[in-house]
């Protein structure tokens, strides 16, 4: 993951509005003007990957003071700190309504001081423990309705200890296990379906789903390594990257409930980070190559950059993909982030 300004005092500037029409530029930032809306700073300084509630009114992301990585959360136009604690917090995620928070810290002390990730929960300006075993538990996600929480267990004393857990109404239970090594678990907006990336042997990894009947069934099986798996929050579109050729990456974008897939790539440019609007209609990713990195979206077949110039990427998309949101390098100090907001 690429931060700028690592280490710098944070510097926090709240929601200044832009019009998108023919007056394009904000800062040095040009937006297609072909794609009609409002563009808003979120947070600047060594801010990093920002998440978006379903609704589209919340923003989380990670922050950098200086000493170890923040939650913060934005709504309202309002900032407010979900974690200011010494030890690193992390890959945080956001409930359907803004309300939840799930992320993941850095227990320093934990296995006599080899250290260990585990899962907090967030909500109503207080934390509470989701998982905190002597294994590593990281890569959370959460549904819609904050309920259910998902994440990787890593347990350090197995050589391929990498299984899936599930934890609602305050019970944990593992619902991948033995050998292969599974990550990177996404979850559907009813948190009954579950995605994520798993390696056999020597293969290069593929795409796996659990679905609401506990069946575990392989989605891919080409023997490449597949990236960065995500769900639509109906469950029924999921959408990957992999490297077809060696050199590029490209976006996969699979019907379950069809089996039809597309694949979505430019030649010489690389797809990657895709996210997906509630009912799979909306695609938003990364695009980069040739000097420059930028948020793209894909709807009914076409595909529009959203930004022009510049270094944008790890966007996020509301249930309705009317919100999009992204971190990019600020074009007037390329030792800041900037996390933007787009309201389409």
């Amino acid at each position: 993951m690429f931060f700028s300004g690592f280490g710098e005092e944070p510097n926090f500037h709240m929601l200044v509005n832009l019009v998108t029409s023919s007056d394009c530029y904000y800062l040095g930032m040009r937006v297609n003007p072909a794609i009609q809306g409002r563009l808003t700073r979120v947070a600047t300084g060594n801010v990093g990957r920002p998440r978006l509630s379903a609704d589209g009114s919340t923003v989380v992301y990670e922050r950098w003071n200086g000493e170890n990585w923040d939650i913060e959360r934005v709504r309202g136009g309002q900032m407010e700190a979900v974690s200011k604690d010494p030890r690193h917090d992390l890959g945080a995620q956001v409930s359907g309504d803004g309300e939840v928070v799930v992320f993941s810290r850095l227990n320093p002390d934990a296995r006599d001081g080899a250290g260990s990730w585990d899962v907090y929960r967030w909500q109503d300006g207080k934390e509470a423990v989701v998982a905190n075993s002597d294994a590593n538990e990281s890569d959370p996600d959460i549904s819609l309705d904050g309920k259910t929480i998902i994440y990787t267990y890593d347990d350090v004393e197995k050589t391929t200890g990498f299984d899936i857990h599930r934890c609602r109404e305050g019970r944990c239970e593992e619902i991948t296990s033995d050998w292969p090594v599974d990550t990177d678990p996404r979850v559907s907006g009813d948190g009954e379906r579950v995605v994520f990336r798993r390696k056999v042997r020597f293969d290069g990894g593929d795409i796996w789903l659990r679905d609401q009947n506990g069946t575990i069934k392989t989605i891919t099986g080409d023997g490449l390594q597949e990236f960065r798996p995500s769900f639509s929050d109906d469950g029924n579109t999921l959408v990957y990257s992999k490297s077809p050729d060696g050199k590029n990456e490209d976006l996969f974008l699979h019907d379950l409930a069809t089996g039809r897939m597309e694949t979505i790539g430019a030649a010489d440019l690389n797809e990657r980070e895709p996210e997906l609007s509630a009912d799979g209609s909306l695609l938003v990713f990364t695009q980069s190559g040739k000097g420059a990195s930028n948020i793209a979206l894909r709807q009914e077949g076409e595909i529009q950059v959203l930004t022009q110039e510049g270094f944008h990427r790890s966007p996020t998309v509301s249930a309705d993909g009317q919100v999009i949101a992204w971190v990019g390098v600020d074009d007037s100090d390329s030792g800041r982030n900037v996390i933007y907001k787009f309201e389409r």
